[in-house]
């Protein structure tokens, strides 16, 4: 008898349980495997789990859940070997990938390096390592910032990134995103109070723990930490480090009280942030009321 074979995943020749244990069967052909990720969708997360599953079958995972049933696979860490940054693999599986907890370290660098869809899936992971994070909300990244603080939900991870932003967009968003978020409201009753003490208007510094937690925010909350009249030497020293130059600036403009006169509390500078080289152009100090 010389008819044509039957396919192996028709449902004339085997039922659905019969399907789905050859799509877990690490015994399986890479012909009859391949031939279930063309003809059978449903069990993709089987083929995803499966070691016998073909690279080229693993990485046309076209859902982002695919990420997870991949990281069980045994075979995982071969294929990083072979591809550190899986360049060979879909976007939803990038992505999915980048957001998962459990991607390894030095795939979650590797994907960094991709375009907008990883580096936001890359946002929402919440074992993101600091350092990444920082690379994320750096100055050179600034439509990402924008598009990061319009993402709904805002990962809590970077709150404070966002709400002391140097872009006035980004604040905008990221405010209007969080909303009445418990998280970031002691960020933003800091970030008042620290605003009031560069104009001059709070009835003493802030503290040495206070200074610290605007050291660890954004750009703009480190501008704002550089423009207050009473820094503690280390905190001067850091900023003066600082990779963003209008933080060095600030700094540099900025007064430094004289020695055993904290109590006083000098007036500095007033005007906001937009006003003050206007102010300075003119030779006018706000806050003494006199000519410089």
């Amino acid at each position: 008898m010389s008819g044509k074979p039957t396919d192996v995943t028709s449902s004339s020749a085997r039922s659905a349980g019969d399907i789905e244990r050859l799509a877990s069967d690490p015994s399986a052909t890479p012909e009859a495997l391949r031939r279930l990720s063309h003809q059978v969708p449903r069990v993709w997360h089987l083929l995803a789990r499966n070691p016998a599953t073909p690279t080229e079958v693993l990485l046309r995972i076209p859902f982002e859940a695919g990420a997870g049933h991949l990281l069980q696979n045994p075979v995982f860490p071969f294929l990083l070997l072979d591809d550190p940054s899986l360049s060979g693999a879909t976007a939803a599986l990038r992505c999915g990938l980048a957001r998962h907890p459990d991607t390894p370290v030095e795939l979650l660098w590797a994907l960094s390096e991709g375009g907008l869809p990883e580096l936001l899936a890359l946002a929402q992971n919440p074992r993101l390592p600091g350092e990444l994070r920082e690379k994320i909300v750096s100055p050179a990244s600034s439509d990402l910032r924008l598009l990061l603080a319009r993402a709904s939900p805002l990962p809590e991870l970077f709150h404070r990134y966002l709400l002391s932003d140097a872009s006035q967009r980004v604040r905008h968003w990221a405010s209007q995103t969080i909303g009445a978020c418990k998280t970031c409201r002691p960020w933003r009753a800091l970030l008042r109070q620290a605003q009031r003490c560069a104009e001059g208007h709070a009835p003493r510094p802030l503290s040495l723990p206070q200074q610290r937690e605007l050291l660890a925010g954004g750009v703009w909350a480190r501008v704002l930490l550089a423009r207050q009249p009473w820094l503690d030497e280390e905190i001067r020293f850091v900023l003066s480090q600082d990779v963003a130059l209008q933080v060095q600036r600030t700094l540099r403009r900025s007064a430094a009280p004289a020695p055993g006169n904290v109590e006083k509390y000098p007036v500095p500078r007033g005007g906001s942030l937009r006003h003050e080289p206007r102010c300075r152009q003119k030779g006018w100090r706000r806050g003494a009321g006199q000519e410089e």
